[in-house]
């Protein structure tokens, strides 16, 4: 059994965190756009060639021991094409950025208006996670709309919509103080488990 009061510090800690985090990617992507996209790149890069490097070494394994490596091998090379024509390449990488920034947006809003719907009654503060939700989808629909407009643009309005984000799990982690909304929590997991 989930202890309501280890359970409340956690969900506390963890929506305070993540208000931190997106306060602080929002505020840099205003602040030094240019930056916050060449370092988004450079880390996609650098984490496809890892994966790449990854990926080689399970084939390796795999034809050591005897197992099939073809998917092994194809992910090693998918994975260090994308490394090479992101870290070669940053302006394309920049450019389908915006499409996968609108489609996580979309994704993400979603999620947080139906967690907002499914929270409904039974805890404070679900406004807050609906408004981040709304936010999250509106900037998609933007991005969809007016792709033209920049990676730069883009990072701008994410930067917004992070820090509304930010604000509202901020808000959320304050207005999570009693332990029977936890215990809610709790019975509502329990049943969906069943």
């Amino acid at each position: 059994m989930i202890d309501p009061k280890i359970l409340l510090i956690r969900l506390k800690q963890v929506y305070l965190f993540r208000g931190i985090v997106n306060l602080t990617f929002g505020i840099s992507a205003i602040l030094l756009p240019n930056l916050t996209v060449q370092l988004l790149i450079l880390l996609f890069g650098i984490n496809s060639l890892f994966i790449a490097l990854l990926a080689f070494r399970t084939a390796l394994w795999n034809q050591i021991h005897k197992h099939s490596s073809l998917f092994y091998i194809i992910e090693t090379f998918a994975a260090l094409s994308v490394g090479v024509v992101s870290l070669s390449y940053p302006d394309v990488i920049a450019a389908f950025m915006v499409y996968v920034i609108a489609t996580w947006s979309l994704v993400l809003g979603s999620l947080k208006i139906i967690s907002a719907i499914g929270y409904k009654g039974n805890i404070n503060g679900t406004l807050w996670l609906s408004i981040a939700g709304w936010v999250y989808v509106l900037l998609a629909l933007y991005l969809f709309a007016s792709p033209l407009n920049g990676i730069v643009a883009a990072m701008t309005i994410v930067g917004f919509a992070s820090i509304l984000s930010g604000l509202s799990f901020f808000i959320l982690s304050k207005k999570l103080q009693t332990i029977s909304q936890v215990k809610v929590l709790i019975e509502q997991h329990r049943t969906e488990e069943e």
